[in-house]
């Protein structure tokens, strides 16, 4: 279980393009263009595995050879398909992008095949160095394309021209190569340091990797474990956008965030802090990505069940009080939102409350539909219970301008909260630590007991714990709780 809770996003947010500074490129922008990578369609990704000389291996991935998640027939280890699928995906991260775009995104990948070492490259050079691995691949294939599964040629991954003054933050992409790899991972085995971190970087590398820069990059480092959760963050930032889009437990944002408490809940941009694992229907609004037959963002069926019908509703409009039927979200992407009230559209941030049906996977067999440490060795952790999902979300709803890409791109990170219906109390924590066994993470830590309910600004079952900084005898016994320094309001720019 150490796997589970070492994951954390590395990704440094880059300096504004100049479409995000008002300046250059010109035309429309959206965020279902995506920020650096297209959102639909099909993208290869180049895959480079390699190596520390001398580190230790595990049984997820043994020393001199391929880690057990790649070529695996059991999709509930293999990674990646390396070619479309013309069904359910067999590889964790394809399939995940294909059941959140309702299959408008393929995501798919090849790994680098190194002539000796068991398949894999290696390197005594700094860990974690994309300048040492693009070293280690150029010394064994010189400027050859080897793949695993056959593919010798920049044009199998080199699908989108993205890297240009017209095709960057928000813009759409061209669906033609520009000599450039769209993304390479590389995808370090260590001894266990860093193991489930990784970063992306929205602006790639010069230096030739077998003859080719490539337009963006990510970075991975993995002991034991499959490291599906921190590639799919990572990835996934280069879709949605900088540390600001950390939402549904994602991680935090040095430039504020909407809640005092921080949130988990599921996104494709959650990750450690998250409860589920699966996207949600903010993030398919976000990307543009749409059922098969429906023409609405946001999508439910009518009372009989017979057809699509609107299901972005707005609480101030009596005509879209009705009748309305969600089926199961991962297999269908049905969610209503509503349009809550009572707020200022001048000087305050819109409101909406969304609504999802969740199974679960035992009942419709979906391996993202699922608590994150569920099914893991903790029998503290229960299967979910079938039924609705609901989150608040603050903000982020701008998704399209005529003059830059800065409108999409802001505001604050955790703008989706979790409506858990057990509601948000004060808590008293205990000044004595405790060790569990189960999903425990900086352990030991300080057991606590809900206090009077306090709907704003108390804690949650799926929210970290605020400490009030200004408070001199607390500090000693809210030990690994997040640390607000003043509290702010939901109006726009107060705090």
């Amino acid at each position: 279980m150490a796997a589970a809770f070492c994951q954390e996003c590395q990704f440094v947010d880059p300096p504004p393009p100049p479409q995000m500074l008002g300046g250059g490129g010109g035309g429309n922008y959206a965020s279902w263009n995506g920020w650096y990578l297209p959102t639909n369609n099909t993208l290869r990704i180049l895959i480079v595995l390699i190596e520390q000389d001398g580190a230790a291996g595990s049984a997820d991935w043994p020393a001199h050879t391929l880690p057990v998640w790649v070529n695996n027939p059991d999709p509930n280890i293999n990674l990646f398909d390396y070619n479309v699928p013309s069904g359910t995906a067999t590889g964790l991260l394809t399939r995940y992008f294909q059941d959140a775009s309702s299959s408008q995104f393929n995501v798919i990948a090849d790994y680098l095949l190194a002539p000796n070492n068991g398949g894999i490259f290696h390197t005594n050079g700094i860990l974690g160095s994309i300048s040492a691995a693009i070293t280690a691949v150029n010394n064994e294939l010189g400027s050859t394309i080897v793949t695993g599964h056959g593919f010798t040629s920049i044009g199998d991954f080199d699908k989108w021209e993205t890297a240009t003054s017209t095709t960057g933050p928000g813009q759409p992409k061209i669906n033609a190569g520009d000599g450039n790899y769209d993304h390479v991972m590389f995808i370090w085995r260590t001894n266990g340091t860093n193991n489930n971190t990784g970063s992306a970087s929205p602006g790639g590398f010069l230096t030739p990797l077998l003859g080719h820069a490539a337009n963006t990059y990510s970075l991975f480092y993995s002991h034991n474990g499959i490291p599906i959760d921190i590639m799919r963050h990572e990835f996934s930032h280069l879709l949605y956008g900088g540390n600001n889009f950390h939402a549904g437990g994602g991680g935090f944002y040095t430039g504020g965030q909407f809640f005092i408490s921080r949130s988990n809940g599921w996104s494709n941009m959650g990750l450690y802090n998250g409860s589920l694992s699966s996207w949600n229907a903010w993030d398919r609004q976000r990307m543009g990505w749409k059922a098969l037959g429906s023409t609405f963002e946001v999508a439910a069926r009518n009372a009989p069940n017979t057809a699509f019908v609107n299901g972005d509703l707005d609480a101030s409009v009596p005509s879209d009080a009705g009748t309305y039927v969600l089926r199961d979200f991962v297999q269908t992407g049905d969610a209503i939102r509503i349009k809550l009230p009572f707020t200022d559209p001048n000087n305050e941030f819109p409101e909406y409350l969304w609504v999802e049906n969740h199974q679960g996977k035992a009942q419709n067999g979906n391996p993202f539909d699922k608590w994150q440490h569920e099914n893991s060795g903790n029998t503290c952790v229960q299967g979910i219970v079938p039924g609705l999902q609901m989150y608040v979300q603050v903000g982020k709803e701008t998704r399209e301008s005529t003059t830059s890409a800065a409108p999409i791109y802001g505001e604050y990170c955790d703008y989706l909260r979790p409506l858990d219906a057990s509601g948000h109390f004060d808590e008293n924590f205990d000044a004595t630590t405790q060790t569990t066994t189960c999903v425990c993470w900086q352990c030991p830590t300080n057991p606590f007991a809900r206090n009077l309910p306090n709907p704003f600004t108390g804690s949650a079952d799926r929210a970290r714990c605020p400490r009030e900084q200004m408070d001199p005898g607390a500090g000693s016994l809210l030990t690994g709780c997040r640390s607000i320094r003043r509290s702010h309001t939901r109006r726009a720019g107060s705090w």
